[in-house]
């Protein structure tokens, strides 16, 4: 070969050590074929990506709290919203709600100084929040090597999930849009080798939401399978900040609630595939997940359906001729990233999905869409390209309709316990909980009979013992009309009931649970206002040390 043809291929590989390994063709992708820079291209994609967003979220924005989903106390009666150090401090301190969340809690100061208790300031903050993750995901993927039009792709399917419903609509989890943009701007600093940026920013995302305790793990492995040279040394200031914010982070929550290990694996199996699975294949729209305790048709059909996606991408990587350090490398980060939302430890009484989770989603994508850059750049047909393009833009249309019908479900409580009871199979008590609570509040009883009438139709699937959980259910619904009604006798007498079987639930792993525990507690409110009506301080202080904050 002459000195002249070797040239570009010298170029090539001078090209390469700044970006990516990609088994690709050393074709230069910095610049159009019309000589525009690239970064143009792409800002015109990133605000079709934010129009898009708000197009398919833009009627959740005028939806009100959901009281009986937490934004009652995260926000409309908490009393430490008000901006001032003390409050700064306590968040900084202590977890709230059992999780060591202090970054949303101070966004959620900002907008109560902001908004008052005007729901909309908050809900245009989640969605703006929403839109910067894509937009850094979008960052990221251009990062790693992805066309403009397949990273914007990538970040449509990333942000028009269904799955992302909850975390945009449901102002409570503002943890998960903050810590998805932290850590998609702690990965762009990271593949651009700023060292404090990426430190700050992982410290960030961890105390966002604990999810992200991954990352510092996700940047050794980045490092030690060489996807992305150009740290010439280990990363150490990112991975030792990491570090040490997940160190704050288990010990800060560890006050409250140090979680207990789970000791059937159903549930750690069931996610390990339902994870991936739902990143790309949308089929779960609802918003109270079951609760996994069998192997039945659901399940099995998850485990077949994420093993079969998983080894479609590995058979189409190694078509690909992408080499095995590369893809071990990627389902390690993948692993990783589900680690902390396997289910592994047991936080709750209820065994469902993080659904809403927006790390492993964001694996996924940005895997699809490196493998669909890497197919481009092998076969260059235009023919090809078009097909490839023209399917991920379907699906990402697709998702959109799916997640903009989703969206009117969350304007409340009724709608979103309805929407649960409707699917097929046994329903999560917490549906009926949800339901019941919504219910009383709204003064809705048609509803409270529809209830009655399904809890005796279609029990739900629970370890709860089935039959003392319905007659309690029923039980407590006649005690809290009684109160509703000013029947305090008649209401006091029907707690007698209830407190024999409370005293008969043992404790365990098989666990009788007559009621969820948020009823347990507003009955216990009940017995309160009952005994200080009756002007029985001592009856009332008892029934008050009942009830947990």
């Amino acid at each position: 070969m002459s000195q002249k043809q070797a040239q570009p291929t010298e170029e090539c590989a001078g090209q390469a050590k700044d970006r990516p390994v990609l088994p690709a063709p050393c074709a230069p992708v910095e610049r159009e074929k019309d000589g525009r820079p690239i970064g143009l291209e792409t800002l015109w994609w990133a605000l079709g990506v934010a129009v898009a967003i708000v197009l398919v979220f833009h009627e959740g924005m005028r939806f009100g709290f959901l009281p009986d989903w937490d934004d009652a106390n995260f926000i409309q009666n908490n009393p430490r919203l008000a901006f001032s150090w003390e409050n700064l401090m306590h968040y900084a301190a202590h977890p709230f709600q059992e999780l060591y969340t202090p970054l949303p809690m101070w966004s959620l100061m900002l907008d109560y100084a902001m908004f008052g208790l005007s729901p909309l300031g908050y809900h245009l903050h989640n969605l703006a929040l929403h839109v910067l993750g894509a937009w850094m995901l979008l960052a990221v993927l251009r990062k790693m090597g992805v066309r403009p039009a397949l990273a914007a792709l990538g970040a449509l399917l990333w942000a028009l999930n269904p799955q992302k419903v909850e975390s945009v609509v449901w102002l409570s989890e503002r943890k998960d849009v903050l810590c998805g943009m932290l850590s998609f701007a702690a990965m762009w600093c990271f593949l651009n080798r700023w060292a404090w940026r990426c430190a700050l920013c992982t410290a960030l995302a961890i105390f966002a939401k604990p999810a992200a305790v991954a990352l510092p793990g996700v940047y050794l492995v980045w490092h030690l399978a060489g996807l992305a040279p150009g740290w010439r040394k280990w990363p150490v200031c990112p991975v030792a900040a990491g570090i040490m914010a997940c160190v704050v982070s288990m010990l800060m929550t560890g006050q409250t609630n140090p979680g207990r290990l789970e000791s059937a694996l159903l549930v750690p199996i069931h996610n390990l595939f339902w994870y991936p699975l739902a990143s790309l294949v949308p089929f779960e729209t609802n918003p109270i997940y079951p609760e996994v305790i069998c192997l039945d048709a659901h399940f099995l059909g998850v485990l077949l359906g994420g093993m079969a996606l998983l080894g479609a991408g590995v058979a189409l990587a190694r078509r690909l001729k992408c080499p095995w350090r590369k893809i071990w490398g990627v389902l390690l980060i993948l692993g990783g990233t589900m680690l902390p939302v396997l289910g592994l430890l047991h936080y709750t009484n209820f065994r469902y999905c993080d659904r809403y989770n927006y790390l492993v989603s964001a694996v996924m994508v940005s895997g699809a869409m490196v493998l669909a850059e890497m197919a481009l750049r092998r076969w260059p047909r235009k023919h090809f390209r078009r097909v490839l393009l023209g399917g991920l833009a379907g699906m990402a249309i697709g998702y959109g309709c799916l997640t903009y019908l989703y969206v009117p479900y969350w304007e409340n409580c009724l709608k979103l316990s309805y929407c649960s009871l409707q699917r097929p199979g046994r329903p999560n008590l917490k549906a009926y909980e949800m339901g019941t609570m919504a219910a009383f509040r709204h003064g809705a009883k048609d509803y409270l009979d529809y209830l009655r009438g399904e809890l005796q139709r279609r029990p739900p699937l629970t370890r709860f013992d089935r039959e003392a959980s319905i007659r309690s259910y029923l039980l407590f619904m006649e005690t809290h009309e009684a109160f509703m009604a000013g029947q305090y006798a008649a209401a006091e007498a029907a707690f007698r009931q209830l407190a024999i079987q409370f005293a008969q639930s043992s404790q365990g792993e098989d666990v009788v649970v007559p009621l969820p525990p948020t009823l347990i507690q507003w009955l216990y409110a009940d017995m309160v206002e009952i005994a200080l009506r009756q002007g029985n301080l001592e009856k009332a202080e008892f029934y008050r040390s009942k009830i947990h904050p």
